[in-house]
């Protein structure tokens, strides 16, 4: 068995984050989607991130495991994300390092993480009808293999290395966590409730049929999103953070790269507010503290983000034709 431990960074601005941090940090440390450029920099073997390092690369932490180099025995793997992407990739790490060799199975398995981590979902289908009942909103929320362990890696009575444990069994042999089996079919009937209630909001004012807002505090209102447009902005006003804050947490979302240039919409948001990131296909507010802004100053950013995409596929169109 490998040596290796794990550990969360906090985002700055949670409570206790700097102490935490430093005390984290300061073991031989290999980051794993630690996307804050100031700590990741401290972590001495590197960090995992092609899709927020800046590159522009599609590329997922946990296929960037599987050939990364492999981190001396006693490091610690850290992330910011505890997400399937970043654990698994801790998995794959640790698997790797006990002499094993990547199977087809797993190889598959691998890249289903990437896909669904990096929204590669293929075209956009077009406005879909509103659920009729909580079955309807399994596909959506995530109601398959991927779903049942990603509600593993959401569980924050679990230790890090109880997550890992959890991703390395399912990477390498498919076993799936049947603790949490029901975990789909409940998050999609407490959003079944909130669509009955009123509890989800869905404004389509700005831009319709290409932008959708969202506000709801339910968990999976954002994929609820891509039945209108193939971009969302979902809101949660009453956000908890991991150091028990609670507050507005903004997510922009696009159904597939292409639909809207987000990383200009960032540069606008940046003037308002530090501390947004994301990939090329999601961007957030900050991780580790409640937002700032407010629906109308997001929104004005995205609107313009998407103005200035569909004026690049009309020249490109324009082009074509001449």
């Amino acid at each position: 068995m490998t040596g290796f431990s794990y550990d969360l960074l906090l985002p700055a601005g949670a409570t206790g984050a700097k102490r935490h941090n430093e005390q984290v940090l300061r073991d031989l440390t290999l980051g794993i989607e630690v996307t804050e450029p100031e700590l990741a920099a401290r972590c001495r073997l590197g960090n995992i991130d092609p899709q927020h390092d800046g590159s522009g690369s599609s590329l997922s932490a946990i296929e960037a495991a599987a050939t990364w180099p492999l981190p001396p025995d006693g490091a610690k793997l850290v992330t910011i994300r505890p997400d399937l992407d970043a654990i698994g990739a801790m998995a794959l790490l640790t698997y790797r390092a006990e002499g094993r060799m990547l199977t087809p199975p797993m190889k598959s398995r691998i890249a289903a993480v990437a896909k669904t981590d990096r929204f590669d979902r293929g075209p956009w289908p077009g406005r879909q009808p509103m659920p009729r009942s909580p079955d309807d909103l399994l596909a959506d929320i995530g109601g398959d293999e991927i779903g049942l362990v990603t509600a593993a890696m959401r569980d924050d009575t679990l230790d890090v290395s109880e997550r890992v444990q959890i991703a390395k069994a399912w990477l390498s042999g498919g076993v799936v966590p049947l603790a949490y089996a029901q975990a789909p079919r409940e998050r999609a009937e407490r959003l079944w409730r909130a669509l009955e209630t009123g509890d989800v909001l869905v404004e389509e004012s700005r831009a319709p049929a290409r932008l959708v807002e969202i506000v709801s505090e339910v968990d999976g209102a954002l994929h609820l999103g891509y039945r209108f447009a193939p971009v969302v902005i979902a809101l949660n006003p009453h956000f908890r953070f991991r150091d028990g804050a609670i507050g507005p947490k903004f997510t922009i979302a696009q159904y597939r790269q292409g639909h809207a240039d987000l990383d200009k919409a960032l540069v606008s948001i940046a003037r308002m507010e530090d501390g947004w990131g994301g990939s090329l296909t999601i961007k957030g507010s900050p991780q580790g503290r409640p937002s700032g802004l407010n629906r109308d100053s997001v929104a004005s950013a995205v609107v313009a983000a998407l103005q200035e995409t569909n004026r690049h596929e009309a020249g490109e169109n324009a082009h074509r034709s001449a």
